[in-house]
């Protein structure tokens, strides 16, 4: 049982408290003798009262406790107002466990002798006291299942008093029990630092390997669930790369389908354009048309006799590009062709090649002004075919496409003005400037026709030049969208919308001649310029 430490016997020859001294100066007044005699009784006094005091701490330590409090009831009567007592008597209510009857006899003494010892001594008591309601308040809610309350109490115990093993046992416990096991850990190690004692060690070190078996066991089963979960993420990604594989297999079977289908339809459009083209350059004119087909070319080119294998050769000559003799680019053709037809004409050469087949064919060749270009402006697979009268900014312009196993006119007409194209949008821009007047149409396919998207109309710089809208009215100065009259700002407003596009000037690359026909439909190649 934790009292306090029993103080050392005082050592004092004459103690002197103030009853004493008024009747010691009475005395001395009165007659100097019996002074003599009070002094004398004093001092027995006092050494009757240390002997008490003495004999109830010997009594106390032999544990024989109704002695001692004997003892202490002898000092009381001899000075009442002294302290030690009182002091001596609370002790011996301590040792023997009963700590109210302690804090009774010390409230007694504080009231005739109200010295600092008696209430520091008090107030340990009550914080005893109030310590033991706390722990048994939190070992009463700990059996109750109440484990947060009750390490509210026992925390507030071992604020009161931190160096009881009582506390530390029990909300180590509470804690343990309410899954707070880090708590345990920290508050036991708390106890062995303060208390030293061995039943907190000996729960500290079974707690804590209790702590490291569970972290060995976690630790192994995070390395298992890390290993499932490897396994788990390396199957799904084999998955997808199988699916992968797959779905490249079937992209290159589709894609391998649509080539061998496009090397068939390449076949067919290539030479249909070569027709079409020859029939240009030949006749010098563009080719004539039933509508909505082209006639058979046949019948504008002149009548020749081919034997069945020259045919066969002639109808494979686009089948099997690769085998066919590296050719020279269609610019250094046309450039080799022009230089050529100055060299055939400055006469040098007259009758002294006249058995040289080649060189008789290309002083027979009419010139062209004709120019031609392949676009593949929808991206199906088979290009337009865009012949221009020549390069000027009033040249005629005529667009093809291959259908239904023929070559089609879009419209069946020619174009005046300059064409580009924007691939991205699907949009043929039609430029046509003249007397101040401007023409900019813009047209958008559909199959085998072009759909007028918007038209754009401007005469302001005209002189005397008028147009008549689709509404009735007429434009003497002005600008129309569509046919319907507009103010300058819009017009250059919706304008600027489709001017931003990225768009490609078509109808002019090629001179028009045999070889320039030949190399750039055989070398053509699908681009998305």
């Amino acid at each position: 049982m934790d009292t306090t430490i029993i103080r050392p016997k005082r050592e004092f020859p004459i103690k002197f408290n103030r009853k004493t001294m008024l009747v010691m100066i009475a005395a001395a007044v009165l007659v100097a003798g019996t002074a003599v005699i009070f002094i004398s009784s004093d001092r027995n006094n006092h050494k009757y009262y240390d002997e008490q005091i003495s004999s109830a701490e010997e009594f106390m330590v032999a544990k024989k406790y109704n002695e001692a409090l004997e003892c202490c009831d002898n000092a009381k009567s001899v000075f009442a107002g002294e302290d030690d007592a009182y002091i001596m008597e609370a002790d011996i209510y301590l040792y023997k466990g009963d700590k109210q009857k302690a804090k009774k006899v010390l409230e007694e003494g504080q009231k005739v002798a109200d010295t600092k010892e008696l209430r520091e001594k008090l107030d340990y008591v009550n914080n005893d006291i109030q310590y033991d309601e706390y722990v048994a308040n939190g070992e009463k809610l700990n059996k109750q299942g109440k484990y947060a309350d009750a390490i509210k109490y026992l925390n507030s115990a071992i604020a009161i008093k931190d160096t009881d093993e009582k506390a530390y046992l029990i909300i180590a416990e509470s804690y343990i029990n309410n899954n707070e096991m880090s708590f345990a850990r920290d508050i036991l190690k708390k106890g062995v630092s303060l208390t030293g004692s061995d039943k907190v060690r000996a729960k500290y070190i079974e707690l804590e390997g209790t702590l490291q078996a569970q972290a060995h066991q976690k630790d192994t089963k995070t390395q298992a669930e890390k290993d499932a979960e490897a396994e788990k993420r390396q199957a799904a990604e084999e998955k997808r790369q199988q699916e992968q594989a797959m779905q490249r297999a079937r992209e290159e079977a589709v894609e391998k389908a649509k080539a061998e289908k496009a090397a068939k339809k390449n076949t067919k459009w290539k030479s249909a354009y070569k027709e079409t083209l020859l029939t240009y350059f030949r006749t010098q004119k563009s080719p004539q048309f039933d509508n909505p087909y082209i006639r058979e070319i046949d019948d504008l080119l002149p009548k020749k006799k081919t034997s069945s294998k020259a045919e066969s050769s002639e109808e494979n000559e686009f089948e099997d590009e690769s085998s066919a003799a590296e050719e020279t680019s269609v610019e250094e053709t046309a450039s080799n062709e022009d230089t050529n037809g100055e060299n055939s004409g400055d006469g040098s050469n007259d009758g002294s090649n006249d058995g040289s087949g080649e060189s008789s064919k290309k002083k027979q060749e009419p010139k062209s002004e004709f120019a031609f270009e392949l676009y593949d402006m929808d991206v199906d697979g088979i290009p337009e075919l865009f012949v221009s009268s020549g390069k000027g900014e009033d040249a005629l312009n005529e667009i093809y496409t291959y259908a239904n196993g023929i070559v089609m006119p879009f419209e069946n007409k020619s174009f005046v003005g300059k064409i580009t194209c924007c691939q991205d949008e699907k949009l043929i821009k039609i430029v046509n400037t003249q007397d101040g007047v401007r023409h900019t149409d813009f047209y958008k396919k559909n199959g085998i026709n072009f759909d007028t998207f918007i038209s754009f109309f401007d005469n302001n710089s005209a002189d005397g030049v008028s147009a008549v809208t689709s509404d009735g009215s007429t434009i003497e100065k002005g600008y129309a969208i569509d046919g319907k009259k507009t103010t300058e700002l819009e017009y250059r407003a919706q304008l600027k919308k489709f001017n931003v596009y990225k768009w490609t000037e078509l109808g002019r690359k090629y001179d028009l001649n045999e070889k320039n026909i030949t190399n750039a439909i055989k070398s053509y190649k699908l681009t998305t310029e």
